[in-house]
């Protein structure tokens, strides 16, 4: 399932084997992460968020994106850049 947010970011949903994989392109703001979230309400269980096409992410996304790995999610993929901003705001 493939949905498009505003113009900054791109939320597709896949299938892998038994895992399901949320691929985020672009810029994640803080208006885009209720569309993450309600696309995330669909899955049961545990599930891939893929950063590979994640160009930045604000405050709020970078938030989200570790709350969600703390809990159901496993982060792959992310650029230097973005694992930095993930890394600064775990040691805050």
């Amino acid at each position: 399932m493939l949905k498009r947010t505003g113009m900054t970011v791109r939320i597709a949903t896949t299938i892998a084997g038994e895992r399901t994989v949320i691929q985020i392109a672009g810029r994640l703001d803080s208006r885009e992460v209720p569309e993450l979230d309600r696309e995330i309400r669909s899955i049961v269980g545990r599930f891939v968020l893929d950063l590979s096409e994640l160009i930045s992410a604000d405050e709020a996304g970078i938030k989200r994106l570790r709350e969600l790995a703390s809990s159901v999610a496993e982060l792959r993929g992310a650029s230097h850049y973005l694992q930095i901003l993930l890394d600064v705001k775990e040691a805050e």
